[in-house]
């Protein structure tokens, strides 16, 4: 029998999970009118202005009761539906996201009935990746940051809870752990989290940063002595005055700098990370050369990543997400330009500019191996016409809030 307080946490979960599909849903103009939580269902009710219902559950999948889709322990299903292209489109969008939420083990403690609460939640990703959220807390304030304390499943707020997930997805088959916050580094148990996580075989750890702290001694000797890490430090502008704009007046640039030179010295391996953004739009172009002057040959692989309006950034108007067709030219020009300085430059597909938008961005749109097919994520969807284009295994799906901000019009299929 479960207690008060984790009855209220089942409560809460179901309320965050409604509210992650009203996100879902609303890219299909449907709005979520009511939910309920039962034992061992979750029921839904969909609304559409045209007239459309759709009152669904989401239960633990059974193979004796039928259901629309089913996702590894959870399935989805429907009371009843209005009869329609619309709600056909819902339930095949709500099916995407549950199979997201489920592989991410978002929804383990919402059915008391549910043993998969047990397990320890990460956020896996393609099956060989899990990403392991130690913090929300920062030393920085980006406006474009994606942490949210509405999406935590894998948060991880002791150094036992971090290590648990890590050697549940370890066992699981992941190979590739990836420690995020918030700022991981301003945590002191960090580093015996690290040591312990660098024991169990990962072939990569890569550590999520603002590398503001990097140049503190102890820091930096503990992270040499951990197998496989590496560096994913974010460089949000090339100047102090737009790096303060865009993370706040705490944010130091030289800070950055100064960290990142102490990895690249200690022989860690650094990959930089720049969000895209509409005030920095300008300063797209100058991150390669600047990195360049700072550290020679010393930082490889640079990312371009257009901010993804979530979490935090989920609320962003279009004052902070430009459209995809104004970014896409300086976008494309600046990580040819860094190629040309030898860099390993990329786009990276989940916080991308969809390769439609322009054909420059083909050849820099992860993922690499053209073969590779990729799901469309929680938070992101596909148009009718998607299927028939030649990019679309190599695509994840655009974000329903920018389609809420900008429309439909951009896109087109890849002949």
């Amino acid at each position: 029998m479960a207690t008060a307080e984790e009855r209220q946490q089942r409560l809460d979960l179901a309320s965050r999970v409604a509210a992650w599909l009203q996100a879902n849903a609303a890219a299909q103009k449907f709005s979520v009118e009511t939910h309920q939580l039962h034992r061992e269902r979750l029921d839904l009710t969909f609304a559409h202005p045209s007239g459309a219902v759709a009152r669904v559950w989401i239960a633990p999948s059974r193979p004796d009761e039928p259901s629309f889709s089913a996702s590894g322990r959870l399935a989805l299903g429907f009371h009843e539906r209005t009869e329609g292209a619309a709600t056909e489109r819902l339930m095949q969008s709500l099916s995407l996201w549950l199979k997201h939420l489920a592989e991410r083990g978002a929804l383990d403690s919402l059915f008391e009935s549910d043993d998969a609460a047990e397990r320890p939640a990460g956020r896996l990703y393609r099956g060989s990746q899990v990403e392991v959220r130690t913090t929300l807390a920062c030393n920085f304030d980006c406006l474009f940051c994606n942490s949210d304390e509405g999406d935590v499943a894998n948060a991880a707020h002791s150094p036992e809870r971090a290590l648990a997930i890590s050697r549940a997805a370890f066992e699981e088959g992941a190979t590739t752990l990836v420690v995020s916050g918030g700022e991981p580094t301003v945590l002191p148990w960090l580093p015996e989290y690290l040591a312990a996580a660098g024991g169990l075989g990962f072939q990569r750890i890569v550590l999520q940063t603002n590398g503001s702290r990097l140049a503190s001694g102890a820091l930096l000797e503990s992270l040499k002595r951990v197998p496989a890490l590496e560096l994913l430090v974010s460089l949000p502008a090339s100047n102090q005055s737009l790096l303060e704009r865009l993370a706040g007046p705490h944010a130091s640039l030289q800070a950055i700098v100064d960290g990142i030179r102490r990895a690249v010295d200690s022989g860690i391996a650094v990959e930089v990370n720049h969000v895209v953004c509409k005030p920095g739009l300008q300063d797209v172009g100058n991150i390669a050369p600047f990195l360049r002057r700072e550290f020679a040959q010393g930082v490889q692989r640079l990312i371009y990543s257009f901010i993804a309006p979530t979490g935090r950034a989920a609320g962003a108007g279009a004052d902070l997400v430009p459209r995809y067709s104004d970014a896409a030219s300086p976008v494309v020009a600046a990580l040819r330009a860094a190629r040309d300085l030898g860099f390993l430059a990329r786009m990276p597909e989940y916080c991308g500019i969809p390769a439609c938008i322009n054909p420059g961005l083909h050849e820099f749109a992860e993922p690499q191996r053209h073969s590779e097919s990729l799901e469309v994520p929680a938070g992101k969807f596909k148009f009718a016409h998607c299927p028939t284009c030649r990019l679309n295994a190599r695509c994840s799906g655009v974000f329903g809030r920018y389609i809420d901000l900008f429309g439909r019009a951009e896109f087109s299929n890849v002949a």
